[in-house]
């Protein structure tokens, strides 16, 4: 599955399952923070953590908000975040 497929797939989702998914990856997102103390030292542990801390800033208002239908973290803006993070991760999060 491609990044285009995922995105369609996620969009489909009701917002109650967008929820239980966001938050399913904010969790493994913890997980490889855990990985990161343990794998990881200076600089590249502190650009590591930074992309993960920013990531999970941005997560977590969509999580919050979907369930009041708000239109201030609409799904656009989180595609738009991933996207940008994902072109910037490959240098704030090294490759384990």
């Amino acid at each position: 599955m491609n990044s285009e497929e995922l995105w369609e797939w996620y969009v489909a989702l009701p917002d109650h399952s967008k929820q239980i998914f966001l938050s399913l990856v904010s969790q493994q997102l913890t997980i490889h923070c855990r990985a990161f103390s343990l794998d990881l030292e200076g600089i590249e542990q502190v650009r590591a953590f930074k992309g993960i801390n920013e990531l999970q800033h941005q997560l977590e208002p969509v999580i919050n908000f979907i369930p009041l239908e708000s239109k201030q973290y609409p799904s656009a803006s989180l595609s738009q975040t991933v996207e940008a993070w994902g072109t910037r991760g490959k240098s704030a999060i090294p490759a384990m």
